[in-house]
């Protein structure tokens, strides 16, 4: 089997791996470690393996499966396996899937995830609006969609930089007391979905 790990390790980075299991990396590769409460980044996350300053976790992408879902070595790898589409194990007879109950702490990664990314979209469309509605002079009574994007930009770009650079009490806190925020910035993407197209630039 030590084929398998080997693939794993030449087809899928460590980043990739740790950025689609809900873990939000900055600009250096630091993260805050989910395996102990770390306030401020301490885990390192390279290309082919992870380090916590803090608590001491090591290991590769398939390590850090492992630890995060609770599972064995080999059930973190067919897991990898399954969710990026490898088919490593489809020939050997080892194709299950691997079902466990989400911890709270996964869902939270998920929905900081889920939120960044509804957060940058939004921003990223009214910044369209702004520039595709100003008014040509100061005659014309403001469309509807500008007044939106000049009043809501800095607000979104506030809550933005919190789920993606603010301490993690502060995303925390969003999570809890801030959900409804969040939806009803997706509501507003829905109800624009089709009209304009999204841009793809980082928040």
């Amino acid at each position: 089997m030590e084929e398998v790990f080997e693939k794993i390790k030449s087809d899928l980075s460590m980043k990739e791996v740790a950025a689609h299991y809900g873990l939000v990396i900055d600009r250096g590769g630091m993260a805050c470690c989910p395996f102990h409460e770390d306030k401020t980044p301490s885990m390192k996350v390279y290309e082919d393996h992870y380090h916590c300053f803090g608590c001491g976790e090591h290991g590769d992408a398939t390590s850090y499966v492992a630890r995060m879902f609770g599972l064995r070595q080999i059930d973190a790898a067919r897991k990898l396996s399954e969710d990026f589409g490898l088919r490593l194990f489809e020939d050997r007879g080892f194709a299950v899937p691997v079902s466990r109950a989400k911890s709270e702490s996964q869902v939270y990664r998920e929905w900081l995830k889920k939120s960044t990314e509804t957060v940058k979209n939004y921003y990223n469309l009214l910044k369209e609006w702004k520039a595709k509605y100003a008014p040509h002079d100061h005659y014309t009574e403001p469309h509807k969609l500008f007044i939106e994007s000049i009043t809501k930009m800095s607000y979104v770009e506030y809550i933005g930089d919190i789920l993606k650079f603010g301490k993690d009490e502060d995303r925390k806190d969003l999570y809890h007391n801030g959900k409804d925020i969040i939806d009803k910035m997706q509501e507003r993407l829905t109800l624009a979905k089709g009209t304009v197209t999204v841009s793809r630039n980082a928040l």
